[in-house]
């Protein structure tokens, strides 16, 4: 087999945690509810808590993986992942299920952060470019069957039969941890923690991947409301759109990867930006003059071809020149990324009305603000 395609078919599981976690349980929040006894803020204190600690302990574990090894803080993480969920799995508390949340998360940042910079160390060019541009769009597979196969566990078994399949899942990644996955930084080629790589290209890719996961977390946070409370479209027509820009994100990601290697990072990220920009500019108009769920839905398809092209380009752009500090920034890039684009992108569902025009506007500000970031940087 392609050696690329192997070792696509090797990462892609360890990149999928943080959506699984995520995503799984979000059909049985309300049996939650009544389980702990406690509020919908509750609740949603345990999702924001899992994404805190998944963004900053990314700092820990991309470091700790340049200096004590990438299996072994691999493994780690997968440790730490399913033991969260065995916890979560058996709470009878919600400060105890909040204890293994905070496990999940550093487990599976764990995984995703050292899973990048694994391939870093076995990969140069255009390889390297095409196994990240994959690996970042394998991770919208999770958006597209977690929610589907919660409600299934949550209809015929109830809310901790996700957590037992998580804790299924953590300990399928520990068993192809052991018997798959060779150590790639020997001991002899290990370093000190670092963060010497930091410059303005760099902090250039970290912005790129920012404004996408910002433009990625608009969209998530709006289309719920949007297509259901405000358009009164139905779970499954809910479940449908919202799979086909997941769809569009994952083709995308296979295929992009060759087209950003031979354009170059920069450029790449350039032309994602417009097509971000582009797909604010038809958001926009969509809202002045059309009353119609695609004003939403058409754009984002364009939005989300942008967002695997751009994540792929920036995640090339920022780790290839750093193969010694390879998990060092992996983390940086994926933490920035996360917290920033979270904190950016909850602009675009700010206020009580339920509209377009705020993500329109924020993928218009982001696009024109990565193209002249590119042209200022020499």
């Amino acid at each position: 087999m392609n050696p690329i395609i192997t070792t696509l078919l090797l990462f892609i599981p360890f990149v999928l945690p943080l959506g699984l976690a995520l995503d799984l349980y979000l059909p049985s929040i309300p049996s939650m509810l009544n389980a702990f006894d406690a509020s919908s803020q509750s609740i949603q204190l345990t999702m924001s808590v899992f994404l805190y600690t998944y963004g900053l302990g990314q700092l820990l574990m991309g470091p700790a993986s340049d200096r004590w090894g990438r299996r072994n803080i691999l493994l780690v993480s997968i440790i730490l992942f399913s033991g969260g969920s065995i916890i979560c799995f058996s709470a009878d508390t919600l400060s105890i299920f909040m204890g293994g949340r905070i496990l999940q998360a550093l487990g599976a940042c764990g995984t995703q952060v050292v899973s990048l910079a694994m391939v870093r160390d076995r990969y140069e060019g255009k390889p390297a470019t095409i196994i990240f541009t994959a690996l970042k769009g394998a991770m919208s597979i999770a958006p597209i069957i977690a929610p589907i196969l919660g409600a299934f566990l949550q209809m015929h078994y109830g809310w901790r039969a996700n957590f037992l399949v998580l804790t299924l899942y953590g300990l399928g990644m520990l068993g192809l941890g052991l018997y798959g996955l060779k150590e790639t930084k020997p001991l002899g080629v290990r370093t000190k923690i670092s963060w010497k790589f930091i410059n303005a290209h760099f902090l250039y890719f970290c912005f790129c991947a920012i404004a996408t996961q910002a433009a990625m977390f608009g969209y998530f946070s709006l289309s719920p409301r949007y297509f259901m409370t405000q358009f009164g479209l139905s779970e499954a027509q809910f479940a449908l759109l919202f799979s086909a820009n997941a769809c569009i994100f994952l083709v995308t990601g296979i295929l992009a990867g060759k087209v950003i290697f031979y354009l170059g990072f920069r450029k790449s990220t350039c032309i994602a930006a417009g097509m971000m920009l582009l797909s604010g500019l038809a958001m926009a108009y969509g809202h002045f003059n059309y009353t119609h769920y695609y004003v939403l839905f058409i754009p984002n398809l364009l939005a989300s071809s942008s967002a695997a092209m751009m994540l792929g380009a920036s995640t090339s752009g920022a780790l290839m020149p750093y193969k010694e500090n390879a998990g060092s920034a992996s983390a940086l890039l994926g933490c920035l990324e996360f917290m920033g684009g979270g904190l950016i992108g909850s602009l675009a569902i700010m206020g009580k009305t339920i509209s377009a025009l705020p993500l329109a506007i924020c993928l218009v500000m982001l696009g024109t603000t990565i193209v002249m970031m590119n042209f200022r940087i020499t």
